[in-house]
């Protein structure tokens, strides 16, 4: 992955399997850039690896939803369009004021106080 790719849209799963409910629940990332042997010619930072938080600068969030059965929350808003209600806690935060949320601004300002996704057994968020 590198600036200016395009990674298609994924999804995450969460369901507790354990006899404890949770109360939240926190979304926040963390990642590393591994230096490539041999270095390429377009590399024009030979020491990307000793600043990962440069590169995550470039890895922006074009969407991002936390949804079950009970919430849909664009975590880019902070709003949950079944409730209605917006949460700053549910949002992550423009750090920099580009008009662009990147992973290091995740890992900046995690998402916390999410709705569980297990009130019910068996539920899958």
């Amino acid at each position: 992955m590198k600036p200016g790719d395009e990674t298609p849209t994924g999804s995450v799963f969460f369901k507790n399997f354990g006899s404890i409910t949770s109360c939240t629940m926190e979304i926040t990332c963390n990642y590393a850039v591994t230096k490539e042997t041999p270095q390429t010619d377009a590399d024009t930072d030979p020491h990307t690896d000793m600043h990962p938080d440069e590169m995550a600068k470039c890895m922006t969030t074009t969407m991002m939803r936390y949804r079950n059965d009970q919430v849909d929350i664009d975590c880019l808003t902070g709003h949950d369009s079944y409730s209605g209600q917006t949460k700053d806690d549910w949002k992550i935060n423009d750090a920099n004021s580009d008009g662009k949320i990147s992973l290091y601004e995740l890992k900046l300002d995690p998402l916390v106080n999410l709705p569980s996704p297990d009130k019910e057994p068996n539920k899958t968020t």
